[in-house]
């Protein structure tokens, strides 16, 4: 059971019942360009803080693996009780 669920499946399923609010969440919605929404948004504060010469501090997290402690169970708990489709049913 879900083991050939893929992250376009769960979304497709998850915007539009409204477990995702796309407004904060962006990034493997592929119909929100929220990288280039980023860096628009950075660039006219690093403009602005320019202009009046003011300082900015800036931290990057890498979280390539964010998820990679994740149980899978609970993984799959959770798109159960929220009555996520299963691969193969329509």
């Amino acid at each position: 059971m879900f083991n050939d669920l893929h992250a376009r499946d769960i979304t497709s399923y998850a915007v539009p019942n409204n477990f995702i609010d796309t407004t904060f969440r962006k990034s493997f919605i592929s119909s929100v360009e929220g990288d280039l929404e980023h860096i628009m948004v950075l660039a006219e504060l690093l403009k602005d803080l320019r202009s009046k010469a003011r300082t900015l501090y800036l931290t990057s997290l890498d979280l390539k693996d964010a998820f990679g402690s994740l149980s899978h169970d609970l993984v799959k708990y959770v798109l159960k009780h929220i009555h996520a489709p299963q691969p193969g049913i329509s």
